[in-house]
């Protein structure tokens, strides 16, 4: 099993590029690589959130192909046990796409002009993604983001895809 202390001080950090429910996220830093495919579990934003392995590449490779700084990396905690991999690929993707159903209503009731594409649940539910698609520049979703907020009880992100 992964964990940070077993990994050997002097090999280099491998970046990893992570899908999560189908979408590339950040880079994730760990010293020992895991093999392709595999699921990690990683510091998200304020808790634990979850990825399958797509990509891995050196230090100096993603540092020359990259703007972001060392301190962007989440790091890697450990390999997801099975159980964790199914309850991503399964129960947290449906619970996603209601949220995104709610949302989307909410959305409508609302009348914002925003378009809802998708949402997605961090591992521990702790945070509520919803990207969402607009052709304004700039949409006021703060009554949107109360009700999400008392719905879901956890904290919501908004991010706008292109």
């Amino acid at each position: 099993s992964y964990s940070p202390s077993h990994a050997d001080s002097s090999s280099p950090t491998i970046l990893m590029v992570v899908g999560h429910n189908g979408r590339r996220q950040p880079v994730i830093s760990g010293r020992v690589p895991p093999p392709d495919g595999s699921h990690i579990v990683f510091e998200g934003d304020r808790g634990e959130d979850m990825g399958r392995v797509v990509e891995r590449m050196g230090m100096q490779a993603w540092r020359a192909s990259s703007s972001c700084t060392d301190k962007s990396l989440s790091q890697m905690t450990r390999i997801a046990t099975p159980q964790e991999s199914q309850y991503w690929e399964g129960s947290l993707l449906d619970e996603g796409r209601t949220a995104a159903d709610v949302c989307a209503d909410i959305v409508r009731r609302l009348r914002l002009p925003m378009f809802v594409v998708s949402a997605s649940f961090q591992l521990d539910r702790k945070k509520l993604t919803i990207f969402y698609e607009s052709q304004q520049q700039r949409v006021d979703f703060r009554k949107l983001c109360v009700e999400l907020h008392s719905t879901f009880k956890c904290r919501i992100w908004m991010e706008r895809v292109e």
